[in-house]
């Protein structure tokens, strides 16, 4: 079986228990909470008097019955239709009271068994035991459904239970009109309260799930590139939920509360004196001012009362009722807004400070480092791009770094920033061509350890010289480096620039030449040979393999020049052409000695060509 772990080699720090069961649990707490408040006023006041509206025959017959009795017999006699067991099938209201309980376990239980593999991963990351890949693969893919398992299953089954118990009291299955008027209006509001909770524990899980689980599942990768897979809200759709929620949940409860309070009274006309006095309360002093207070209450009745139709209002017992339950909608409402506004809050607002802390350190030069993907939201997106961004910064500072080794700074940023073509430009420039004498003969009595060696010490000093001066190099050769000066980035100094680096590179062979003696090793010699004029630069090849390379005549003739280093044993010669761009200053600082005409492979006609050594310090004329 394969094995691995690496998600706490990812993650850092210590990693965290995983745990579902108390969101659904939370979740319930809130259930019960937001149904009782309102469901409890609604049913505590409603449910006697759908009870006696329910029978009303067996309750006129108590009250016959009631007369000569003592108040306990009397209360005995009452207590069915106060009861909110009261109902002539009893079988079948407990079968009501087991089958909700049945139903939520059942979730319950499917909930832990979606997450099983998630606590065995996250525990055996724990215990730093290796993982089977089949178990990461689906841990992964449980993981990014978490939220929407634990936020909506209890809903779904909620909402499947109360659609079955509302079909059968509207079908008056029951047998107890009370109990189906009830239902009736409890189901309807336990749907949405079911509802409400499960956008709660969504939401908490999902928190969970991005803050404190992903580094452990995901792979690098996924984290720093992909939006994560599952159920996902834009940040326009959760500021519009979150809103809908804090402004719509407290009035809601709070109406419902009121609305559950109003008394209705179908006939005002037949209204008393005193009941009208009661229903008028303060306004009462106003009927005594327009005269005794019969009169004015019964031209009130004829005047207003006679042509409603119906009357709406709260006498004393349901005041105190409403009270207390606006009370405690109020306070369960705001509790549950404010926490759901500050997981959204947080979802949103932590992702945003950490692309600004590592913005902050991108600044600073710290390159190194991403982002973690947590949504599949706006934010999302946007730390994805960041990521790619400094995927792309990494990319430049590399290739730069590379850059460096062979070029100057100022000509690497010129590429970098675009301002060379690498499709074929024309230069003005000089060339270079350097080689170490007799290189086969003295490799030959070398290990191939001892050659590598050898000439990795050579290049890299001669390297430094060359990149110091400005130039670059376009390739090595074997043992001879083919160096450029004027291209890409074009410059009028470019002669100098060669002339100077060869010069200081025949000292720098000096210096090396002094450390080989004293380990008693072979000097040895170099010779360089220069020609500038019209070359082509570009890349040279295709997708496959792909080079920055110069061509033409001028570079042809510098090798060419290179080879006559040994026949007029010189170090260094340069062509006429080179001669006449060198500046005054330069010219100051070298002994420039004629040859004769000569005729180079290639050329029909011969050229001029110069010996070159500095005047002072060192020479440029060597014996091979």
């Amino acid at each position: 079986m394969r094995t691995e772990n690496r998600g706490a080699a990812q993650a850092g720090g210590a990693i965290p228990r995983f745990s579902v069961l108390r969101v659904v649990f939370v979740g319930m707490l809130i259930y019960q909470l937001l149904y009782s408040v309102v469901a409890t006023f609604a049913i505590v006041k409603h449910y006697p008097l759908l009870a006696v509206r329910a029978e009303p025959e067996r309750f006129q017959e108590a009250v016959r019955k009631a007369e000569g009795l003592s108040p306990d017999e009397r209360e005995e006699l009452f207590a069915p239709f106060f009861d909110p067991e009261f109902a002539p099938d009893g079988q079948g209201q407990e079968r009501m009271g087991i089958l909700p309980v049945l139903s939520i376990l059942g979730a319950v239980l499917f909930i832990y068994w979606f997450h099983r593999p998630l606590y065995k991963y996250f525990g055996l990351l724990r215990r730093a035991e290796p993982i089977p890949v089949a178990l990461r693969k689906l841990s992964r893919r449980r993981l990014m459904y978490s939220a929407a398992v634990a936020g909506f299953t209890l809903a779904g089954v909620v909402t499947i239970f109360n659609v079955i118990v509302f079909a059968a009291a509207w079908m008056d299955l029951f047998g107890n009109p009370a109990f189906e008027q009830t239902v009736m209006f409890s189901t309807p509001l336990s749907t949405i309260v079911a509802v409400l909770s499960a956008l709660f524990m969504f939401s908490w899980q999902k928190h969970r799930v991005q803050k404190h689980y992903s580094q452990y599942v995901l792979s690098p990768a996924e984290l720093q590139s992909r939006t994560p897979e599952g159920f996902e809200l834009r940040i326009g759709q959760r500021l519009w939920l979150v809103s809908f929620i804090t402004v719509i949940l407290p009035l809601a409860m709070s109406g419902s509360i009121l609305f559950s309070s109003l008394s209705f009274v179908s006939d005002p006309a037949q209204l008393s004196n005193d009941e009208i006095s009661i229903l008028l309360g303060r306004y009462i002093d106003l009927v005594d001012a327009a005269g005794p207070r019969s009169l004015a209450l019964s031209k009130l009745r004829s005047a207003v009362l006679l042509h409603l139709p119906a009357l709406f209002y709260i006498d004393a017992v349901n005041s105190v009722l409403l009270i207390v339950g606006i009370v405690l909608a109020s306070l369960v409402a705001l509790g549950y807004s404010f926490f759901l506004v500050r997981l959204h809050t947080v979802d949103i607002v932590e992702p945003i400070r950490e692309l600004q802390a590592r913005m902050q350190a991108l600044r600073e030069g710290q390159l190194s480092g991403y982002v973690n993907v947590r949504s599949g939201d706006e934010i999302g997106q946007l730390t994805i791009g960041f990521n790619r961004m400094v995927s792309g910064l990494e990319e430049r500072d590399r290739i730069k770094g590379l850059f460096g080794q062979y070029l100057t700074r100022e000509v690497s940023e010129q590429i970098l920033n675009g301002r060379v073509n690498l499709s074929g430009q024309r230069f003005d420039a000089t060339i270079m061509f350097s080689d170490i004498r007799d290189f086969t003969a003295m490799s030959e009595k070398m290990s191939p350890e001892e050659v590598l060696d050898f000439l990795n010490t050579y290049m890299g000093r001669m390297i430094d010289v060359i990149v110091r001066y400005g130039g670059i190099i376009d390739k090595f050769i074997g043992d001879g480096i083919l160096a450029v000066f004027g291209a890409p980035v074009p410059g009028d100094d470019h002669a100098d620039r060669c002339i100077a680096a060869a010069v200081e590179m025949q000292a720098e062979l000096q210096s090396m030449n002094r450390e080989r003696r004293k380990l008693r090793k072979k000097a040895i010699a170099i010779g360089t040979g220069v020609h500038s004029g019209t070359i082509i630069a570009g890349n040279v090849g295709n997708e496959r393999k792909l080079e920055y390379t110069v061509l033409g005549d001028t570079v042809n003739l510098a090798s060419r020049i290179e080879g006559l280093t040994r026949k007029y044993k010189s170090s260094l010669i340069i062509s006429a052409d080179v001669a006449e761009r060198l500046s005054e200053n330069m010219r100051a600082e070298l002994r420039i000695e004629p040859l004769r005409k000569t005729r180079v492979k290639g050329k029909q006609s011969s050229i001029k060509l110069y010996t070159v050594r500095p005047r002072s310090g060192g020479t440029a004329r060597e014996s091979n």
